[in-house]
């Protein structure tokens, strides 16, 4: 289509973009036939690809966005935090419901599992379909890990803007997360939204108002960062198909600072 408002997946979020923006909705690999890191790979080589010819569609390199909800939310954290291997300056990213980490060991899981969507046990099943045991601890395939890794994939990581919510079993690796962001000097826009998992910005358009107009602010925003006037700017939207403690992560922030 050629109006990103007509993609059904992302309407709840779409629909509130007022600014001249251009969004490629990217497809990749799905498991259980493709398992980590395929999906991975489509995500990056995509992103690479838009971000090196952003001008021929029309868009500006310099104004370079990622977003994603759900398992895209999930790849639009690991592309934030290999954005400088790939050789691409994110400008804003919004990182949406995502999965972060592996298994079930938060006490979300406990709490929201048998009332929220999804269920424990195809959470765990959607887990095992992606990935093995051993991929877990890679950071691009559970974007958490690189709290346990203790270091970064690169430094200066673009504003984010992110959601959780409160009955979502994933809540818990969520706000984990965006506390860590936060504490390594990132930018952190992060709503904890009403309702589950599943359709939860579709219900809830208060708050999926919200996190699309704080993504946009953070899009249009990046023309008065660092860069010139611009032409338009260009976003990558993936599709998909115990409590947080303290965060003790003082070796990558030293080296984000050095």
């Amino acid at each position: 289509s050629g109006d990103a408002r007509d993609l059904t997946l992302h309407a709840a979020l779409l629909r509130w973009l007022e600014s001249s923006v251009i969004v490629a909705s990217v497809q990749y690999r799905l498991s259980p036939e493709w398992k980590f890191p395929a999906a991975v790979d489509d995500a990056m080589t995509a992103a690479t690809w838009l971000f090196r010819n952003a001008e021929k569609v029309g868009g500006d390199p310099e104004n370079f966005s990622v977003a994603g909800y759900d398992a895209g939310g999930t790849l639009a954290a690991v592309l934030h935090q290999q954005a400088y291997k790939l050789g691409i300056e994110i400008k804003a990213t919004a990182i949406f419901a995502p999965l972060l980490r592996f298994g079930a060991t938060t006490r979300s899981y406990i709490d929201f599992s048998a009332t929220g969507a999804p269920p424990f046990d195809l959470s765990l099943w959607r887990w095992r379909c992606y990935c093995t045991d051993e991929d877990a601890w890679d950071p691009k395939c559970c974007p958490l890990e690189i709290i346990e890794h203790k270091s970064l994939h690169g430094c200066n990581l673009s504003p984010v803007v992110m959601t959780t919510h409160r009955y979502d079993p994933f809540r818990d690796e969520g706000l984990r997360y965006a506390q860590f962001l936060s504490h390594i000097g990132v930018e952190v826009e992060h709503m904890d939204l009403r309702g589950s998992h599943t359709f939860a910005l579709i219900a809830d358009t208060h708050g999926a108002k919200r996190a699309a107009k704080h993504f946009e602010t953070l899009v249009v925003g990046a023309k008065n960062r660092e860069t010139p006037q611009v032409k338009n700017e260009t976003t990558a939207s993936l599709q998909s198909s115990a409590h947080p403690g303290p965060i003790d992560d003082t070796k990558a922030a030293k080296a984000c600072k050095s």
